[in-house]
């Protein structure tokens, strides 16, 4: 094992999920909408990519409330101790859920929905009924928007080997888009029909994008670090003039 993977270990042994987190008002917030959405579109609604992404951001969210309010119940941590399973399920879902939230905003806005506008009448006007509307804005904007929220204000490592659950995840909606097919006779996205020319390259692009965003990802992580680090750095002046008198 390298000497950087234990070091990424070490970090997410020492995370304390709950350290910023203050009341879990997100959970109930996230599943009115997918429950709304449940009821209006069936259950139909949930072989979509957007919906798994929204759900699984849901799920971190409720993981990681909980993970606070047991934390918070046993009082502050010692900084070395290591994580419960339930923190450790957090870092792994926000590691896949906050660059799958950008893929999402990114693929809907700048090829799905310009592809179906391009269509016949009849689709485009379909697009423009479900994808213009309020639910939609939250699981192709919102669910970013929170995501990178989020990031802002916990303390949850970056954690390279992750990538590989991401990896998991784009594979399995692969398979499943496939099943789905197999099932009904329909692809669940126009990019996803692989009787199209240039499928198997959309395929590979939008495996790799998944890897790609990911270091996205990493990079905000270390952003929002460097941003911590100055301002830390930037009390630590302030006070000390203070000390000295």
């Amino acid at each position: 094992m390298s000497a950087r993977t234990k070091a990424n270990r070490r970090a997410v042994a020492r995370i304390w999920v709950g350290d910023r987190h203050r009341s879990p008002p997100t959970p109930p917030f996230f599943f009115s909408i997918g429950l709304a959405q449940l009821a209006r579109r069936g259950r139909k609604a949930l072989a979509f990519y957007t919906v798994w992404s929204w759900w699984l951001l849901g799920a971190y969210f409720a993981t990681a409330a909980t993970a606070s309010v047991l934390a918070l119940a046993r009082g502050a941590p010692h900084p070395r101790r290591r994580v419960g399973l339930l923190g450790a399920t957090a870092v792994a879902l926000f590691h896949i859920a906050l660059p799958s939230s950008v893929i999402v905003v990114a693929v809907t806005w700048l090829v799905l929905v310009p592809m179906l506008l391009r269509s016949d009448p009849a689709t485009a006007a379909l697009a423009r009924a479900m994808f213009f509307e309020p639910t939609s804005y939250w699981q192709h904007g919102g669910n970013a928007l929170l995501a990178l929220g989020e990031l802002s204000l916990n303390r949850i490592p970056a954690v390279p080997y992750l990538m590989s659950a991401l990896g998991f995840y784009s594979s399995a909606f692969g398979v499943w888009a496939f099943a789905f097919y197999r099932a009904t006779g329909r692809w669940l996205y126009p990019f996803l029909n692989a009787r199209r020319r240039g499928a198997v390259l959309m395929y590979i692009g939008l495996y790799v994008s998944h890897w790609a965003f990911f270091g996205v990802a990493l990079l905000l992580f270390r952003a929002r670090d460097a941003a911590a680090a100055a301002v830390a750095a930037g009390g630590k002046k302030r006070v000390a003039p203070h000390k000295r008198a």
